[in-house]
């Protein structure tokens, strides 16, 4: 392997990464707001399962890809994990809510419990009242 490929690879890895964080932004702001009751249209339902299905498979693989590194085994391997598993159960969720099938006040509350775990280690959050395109589906 050449310099020139390694420079590449490096590069479509933080490509890559800064997809995964903003398909992680887009699918907490569209869990906010459907905690806010705000309305999911046609068009926002379609972005929310593609992007749902999307977050899913990348955390898995990044997943994998940390643990086929030679990492040492240590509390930031442990974290990372936790929040790959905390991203695929946000994942899920915003799909079900998505197609109307998140039921009951006990799973809203555990959507928020999730999207409040993954902002603060993640470090963003966004203030969704202040957020008016919301309002339209």
């Amino acid at each position: 392997m050449n310099p020139s490929d390694s420079k590449k690879s490096s590069e479509f890895q933080q490509e890559d990464n800064d997809i995964f964080l903003a398909r992680l932004q887009l699918i907490v702001v569209m869990s906010k707001a459907y905690l806010e009751g705000f309305p999911i249209g046609k068009h926002r339902k379609q972005a929310i399962i593609e992007n749902a299905n999307t977050l899913f498979y990348m955390s898995l693989s990044a997943e994998h890809a940390e643990a086929g590194s030679d990492h040492q085994v240590n509390k930031d391997a442990i974290k990372t994990k936790q929040i790959y598993e905390k991203v695929r159960l946000l994942s899920v969720m915003a799909k079900a809510f998505a197609e109307d099938r998140l039921v009951g006040e006990q799973k809203r509350k555990e959507l928020q419990e999730n999207i409040d775990y993954i902002c603060e280690m993640t470090v963003f959050n966004s203030k969704i009242k202040n957020i008016d395109f919301l309002h339209v589906a």
